[in-house]
């Protein structure tokens, strides 16, 4: 079959289980994305607590994004090394000494560096927690913790920042101090769990790690993946952020909230959806689907003259509504190609699919705000654009790697 020599067999020997280690992966999953999001309600109350302008504190973005998506480069080959457990439990005691210092920051600086520090802890247990999840899973089952893999990260972007706003109404510090004592509850449970993932190669120290990354990033289908990671970011999250940039001044921001808290658990709902499809049927339709649900949402903003005019809302409505279907459908998928195409390597490539797509996050502003100047619709057509081009680069992949149905006939 063309393209499957692009994927290692899956071993069939039985998984080792560890239903603690397992539950705290997917707390972490959630609680990553809970705050990056969550961060974007407090800026009001952290620039008047640091006696700031609102955009010298969205810097703190910038000092957790930048670590976060260079240490995945390299922290999920580290995991393939030297087991998951241990690179998942010093991230998490990163985080948790960046959450504590994010409670108790006096001033930009400070509230900034501690982001720093939860951006490298971070960076050290994305890769890893989604690989010790694949490694507790038989290979039948893996598509569906897939699919909850990108329901709870769907979660985590549509209640961060709902949570952050009732916190606020006591303090901005609780939204950091109730997330460290939730990490400090995830330390015992990873600390005596089992260790997952086979340590090897450990005296061989960074070299085994570069070689892991380097003989990945040589495979032609590894650097297709990372491409639809990272154009994952310039479709989806390009639509999410900039439709809410556009919206701003023109309805309330507790509209806007509202229409992105939804958005975000319709992609919740249909990531359970996409790994039950992918589990019967492959990776084939839920990239048609989610492919076909991106591209339709471009072309209903690019249909909208005026944002601010009430009768446009529900097409901005729907065009959100539609494109979460897309992110439930592409980013579970996405995933299970990171822990399918070299089971040996899975720590590995999903570091390298997370921060491809981190560096595409990154980037959002830098690509889309000269479109955004000349206009709202030439906005929409780049992302439209975008999105025909992640067409071509899933289809490449699929073409590589037709991932099957993993239940028997």
């Amino acid at each position: 079959m063309a393209g499957m020599s692009d994927v290692e067999q899956v071993s069939c020997e039985k998984k080792p289980r560890s239903g603690l280690a397992e539950g705290a992966a997917y707390v972490l999953l959630l609680v990553g994305p809970f705050i990056m999001n969550g961060m974007l309600v407090l800026f009001g109350s952290l620039s008047h607590e640091f006696a700031v302008d609102p955009s010298e504190v969205m810097v703190a973005i910038t000092a957790f994004m930048v670590p976060f998506a260079i240490l995945q480069l390299i922290s999920g080959a580290i995991s393939d090394v030297v087991g998951r457990t241990p690179v998942v439990f010093c991230g998490v005691a990163l985080s948790s000494l960046g959450l504590a210092m994010s409670a108790t920051s006096t001033s930009v600086s400070t509230y900034a560096g501690a982001h720093i520090i939860m951006g490298i802890g971070w960076g050290f247990i994305n890769p890893a927690a989604i690989a010790l999840i694949t490694d507790l899973t038989p290979p039948e089952s893996v598509p569906t913790k897939m699919g909850i893999i990108g329901a709870v990260g769907s979660i985590g972007v549509a209640l961060g920042p709902f949570a952050a706003s009732i916190i606020l109404t006591h303090s901005w510090r609780w939204f950091y101090a109730s997330l460290f004592f939730v990490t400090l509850l995830v330390l015992p449970a990873i600390a005596f769990s089992r260790n997952a993932g086979t340590a090897r190669a450990v005296g061989s120290g960074m070299r085994v790690f570069l070689s892991y990354v380097s003989q990945e990033l040589r495979r032609p289908v590894v650097l297709l993946l990372m491409l639809m990671g990272f154009m994952f970011a310039e479709t989806y999250l390009a639509t999410v952020v900039w439709t809410s940039r556009a919206l701003t001044g023109l309805i309330s921001d507790t509209v806007i909230g509202n229409l992105l808290m939804i958005s975000g658990l319709v992609a919740a709902v249909v990531g359970v959806v996409a790994g039950w499809l992918t589990k019967r049927r492959g990776v084939r339709l839920p990239l048609i689907l989610g492919i076909t649900t991106l591209i339709l949402s471009a072309i209903v903003l690019t249909s909208i003259d005026d944002l601010g005019n009430p009768l446009s809302l529900p097409r901005v409505t729907a065009a959100l509504l539609v494109v979460a279907v897309a992110a439930g459908m592409l980013y579970p998928t996405s995933i299970y190609y990171s822990q399918m195409l070299a089971p040996g390597k899975r720590g590995a490539l999903a570091g390298l699919l997370m921060s491809a797509q981190f560096i595409g996050n990154a980037l959002i502003p830098v690509l889309f705000e000269p479109f955004y100047e000349v206009g709202i619709r030439v906005l929409f057509e780049a992302i439209l654009g975008a999105s025909i081009l992640y067409l071509i680069v899933s289809w490449a992949l699929y073409r590589r790697a037709p991932l099957k149905s993993q239940t028997t006939p």
